[in-house]
């Protein structure tokens, strides 16, 4: 499962929110928001050359922006892109060395072949990293940010962009009274109502969860209800906020085991084989072999750190 190819995930039928340059922010905005996907692509020529997500509308509205302005000036244009015949596994690593929730998946040729999402790719890791369970008090954060319903959504705002985090509990006389996402601020809050109170705006009831409730129940809980995050509360008291990005990187290390081990128990059944094999590494300018099983090593020599054109 880790180590099967991005290729899966590609549904000919499927379509992808997207704008065509030029157009204005406001434009794409609204179809942000009628995607009801988190994100909408900024195409040229058919092509993705930006993207705008729900994550992008919250640093943007601080900025006070003119929504009749070219898209441009304000969309993520530094995309980060992924072979599709990549793994699972490879794509996760890379959304969380570069703090992302969506990957623009191309083929050998550069062609544009669809998007994969954090919330795809944790289905597909789910089965396997969930065998030995890991409880949300494992990786619930020790600071708890949390507002108030009277707080205002540029306060708010602000909170969110500085920690750079999702969502906010929002909290009266230290009930939990409703959350305030990234999603509600995008979807329903125009940028010259940033002065109003977040409990206009909030979603409730919230989804929770106890600290001893297992990783795998959360991410059943988050696809079931279609949410990205879920309040941790214990003994009636909000201790913190699970979201799909921190259990991303909660998988990071036990996905990285299960993969090594694959690779170990499918290198000693190689070392018993009496076929020569070799395993390279394309650093682009020169390919060094990193392991030989014994035949190799027994016919050519140990060659590991050599690189196979010399």
């Amino acid at each position: 499962m880790l180590t099967q190819n991005l290729f899966s995930l590609i549904d000919g039928e499927r379509s992808y929110p997207k704008v065509e340059a030029p157009c204005t922010l406001r434009e794409a905005i609204d179809a942000l928001k009628k995607g009801a996907q988190g994100y909408v692509l900024i195409t040229v020529n058919g092509m993705p050359k930006g993207i705008l997500t729900e994550r992008d509308i919250l640093r943007i509205f601080l900025q006070n922006p003119n929504v009749d302005s070219d898209i441009m000036d304000y969309a993520t244009k530094n995309l980060i892109t992924c072979n599709i015949m990549r793994s699972v596994y490879y794509a996760v690593e890379l959304m969380i060395e570069n703090n992302i929730r969506r990957l623009i998946l191309i083929d050998d040729k550069g062609v544009f072949k669809g998007v994969a999402t954090q919330e795809e790719l944790l289905g597909y890791l789910e089965r396997e990293c969930f065998k030995r369970d890991i409880r949300v008090g494992d990786i619930l954060k020790e600071r708890v940010l949390w507002v108030r319903p009277g707080t205002s959504v540029r306060e708010a705002l602000s909170i969110m962009v500085e920690n750079s985090i999702g969502s906010l509990p929002v909290l009266d006389n230290e009930e939990l009274v409703g959350i305030i996402t990234e999603r509600d601020i995008a979807n329903k809050v125009e940028p010259t109502r940033l002065d109003e109170p977040v409990g206009k705006y909030m979603s409730s009831p919230v989804i929770c969860v106890e600290p001893s409730r297992s990783v795998s129940e959360c991410l059943s809980i988050m696809h079931e209800k279609g949410i990205r995050r879920v309040v941790v509360v214990d003994n009636g008291k909000v201790v913190g906020v699970i979201s799909q990005r921190d259990i991303a990187r909660s998988l990071e290390d036990k996905s990285r085991e299960i993969v090594e081990n694959k690779l170990k128990y499918a290198k000693e059944i190689l070392n018993m084989v009496p076929e020569v094999f070799i395993e390279l590494i394309d650093l682009y300018d020169h390919d060094p072999i990193v392991w030989m099983n014994k035949k190799a090593i027994g016919l050519l020599g140990n060659l590991i750190d050599r690189d196979i054109t010399n």
